[in-house]
């Protein structure tokens, strides 16, 4: 396989590439009639496919999909085989999917903003994992990267936190962006009262301290109690 000059694709399929070569090896029939026998891992378990020398490599090479293995085997036995986030991102793990996953599984694997950003998750996909606004601040998520999936006042809600938690802890604050414009619109879509003030209401000035202007010499002073020597 030739991976041309890119560092980046040669370090990401070089694995794959490795496989390959193993088992089109003239001495590892063995594993050649494994590679044939694909067809067949769909209907073995994980603990059958691991004893038969299947890797999680190998799994996603055949074109097995995530979902498929996911309502199969489950997220926590896919992890215990050796899934990781390269594979399954190879197998089609798609912002839906983040759904089946918990927030413990996301930590195994590794999944701050950045890299959960990989998989294209929309709102209403990252807000479906229950996580709070300071789990989510410490794996990275910020107002740039919440608005870059689509938040707006209707799919907040899914997150389950009050506005403040918004503002205070992801530093989202121009709520009028978002789609916060009159109070009915703003009930109809969950938010409290407290909620929709904090939205809709003004900010309040910030308050300024001025510098009393330096007196002008001969104005305002009184030129009777002046003594001319």
């Amino acid at each position: 396989m030739d991976y041309g000059n890119d560092p980046l694709i040669s370090s990401r399929y070089a694995q794959e590439h490795q496989t390959a070569a193993e088992i089109t090896k003239p001495t590892r029939t063995a594993l050649i009639d494994t590679v044939r026998d694909r067809l067949a891992w769909s209907k073995r378990t994980l603990v059958q496919l691991k004893d038969n020398g299947v890797t999680p490599e190998m799994l996603v090479a055949s074109g097995v999909k995530w979902d498929a293995l996911q309502r199969k085997h489950g997220v926590d036995a896919l992890l215990d085989y050796g899934m990781r986030w390269r594979h399954m991102l190879r197998a089609g793990f798609r912002g839906t999917s983040l759904r089946a996953v918990t927030p413990a599984q996301m930590v195994q694997l590794g999944l701050n903003a950045t890299r959960t950003l990989e998989c294209r998750p929309s709102a209403a996909d990252l807000g479906s994992l229950g996580m709070s606004a300071v789990q989510l601040r410490d794996a990275g998520w910020n107002d740039d990267l919440m608005r870059a999936i689509g938040i707006n006042y209707r799919n907040m809600t899914d997150f389950g936190w009050p506005l403040k938690d918004w503002a205070t802890t992801l530093g989202v604050t121009d709520f009028r962006s978002l789609g916060f414009d009159t109070y009915a619109s703003c009930a109809t879509a969950g938010w409290t009262r407290a909620d929709i003030k904090l939205a809709l209401e003004p900010a309040a000035p910030v308050a300024q301290t001025v510098q009393p202007a330096a007196p002008v010499l001969g104005k305002g002073l009184d030129m009777s109690r002046i003594k001319f020597i």
